[in-house]
């Protein structure tokens, strides 16, 4: 009987390189059991995708986008109002008299015309 040569030393390391990138990829990869789990309910996924499909229309979507955008236009007017208010009673007294009293006349104006037509 024949002896076979020796093996080389870069085929030692060719195979522990292989062995070492498929236990990091056992160790990565999902549970086994879930793939044979998945394996018995594709009938049942197929048929809710086609049920999702019909389902959505477009129509609505393009609906309901332009009537958010009117009301968020008009938001921003009675928020500045409120903001206003804040910061008047604080620089009152810790300011000098000359700067808050420019501060306090401009805010009791938008206050009156906001609460008029609300």
């Amino acid at each position: 009987m024949r002896q076979l040569p020796p093996v080389r030393r870069s085929t030692w390391f060719l195979l522990a390189a292989f062995v070492a990138v498929l236990v990091v990829y056992l160790l990565v990869k999902p549970a086994t059991p879930a793939s044979g789990t998945q394996d018995d309910t594709p009938a049942p996924r197929a048929t809710p995708r086609a049920e999702r499909t019909p389902k959505p229309t477009p129509t609505p979507t393009a609906a309901a986008t332009p009537t958010p955008s009117p009301t968020r236009e008009a938001t921003p007017t009675p928020t500045p109002t409120v903001a206003s208010p804040s910061p008047t009673p604080t620089p009152s007294p810790s300011a000098s008299a000359g700067t808050a009293s420019p501060r306090a006349s401009v805010p009791p104006p938008v206050p009156q015309p906001d609460s008029t037509p609300g």
